[in-house]
């Protein structure tokens, strides 16, 4: 059963990730470089920790090292993007980054959401014991891409916590 929700913290799937955390009672954490401010008026929920861990600045190290921090520190990785991975700088970035330190991930088309079989990132869950899970993805999600994410979760997710509750 998943004990923490981690970003890095990005307006978004970061952030919805967040929010979504807190209205499920979820603990959670934002981890950041220097500097740090949400783009695209992301808003950063009141009371959420919020940790430094770059002292760099900007896409060629602050936030290369906050993603590697997030990866290394997280049991799973899911990164959810609107179409294609391979059209998006950042996701790309963190689907390599997990490979390279052999983190498990999954990512997400939103485009496709409807027709996921949720039982194979429920497994994946599960095969890997997942306590601290890393949601990130892309900065620019409208209304739709929003609702699909937070179904995707209430069906992982939620169905977890309530299987493991039954049990």
């Amino acid at each position: 059963m998943i004990d923490m929700i981690i970003s890095g913290g990005q307006s978004g799937a970061d952030l919805l990730a967040i929010d979504w955390a807190i209205k499920n009672n979820i603990k959670c954490e934002i981890n950041v470089e220097k500097n740090y401010v949400p783009l695209n008026n992301g808003i950063i929920p009141v009371g959420v920790p919020i940790n430094v861990v770059s002292n760099k600045r900007g896409y060629s190290g602050g936030r290369v090292e906050k993603r590697r921090h997030n990866i290394i520190k997280s049991d799973l990785i899911l990164i959810f993007v609107r179409k294609n991975i391979y059209e998006t700088k950042g996701s790309l970035g963190t689907m390599t980054d997990c490979k390279r330190f052999n983190k498990p991930f999954s990512y997400i088309k939103l485009s496709d959401v409807d027709s996921i079989d949720v039982g194979i990132v429920i497994g994946l869950l599960e095969e890997h014991d997942v306590k601290t899970l890393n949601i990130t993805g892309e900065r620019t999600l409208n209304d739709i891409q929003k609702s699909k994410m937070v179904r995707f979760l209430n069906m992982v997710i939620l169905e977890q916590h309530i299987t493991n509750f039954e049990d």
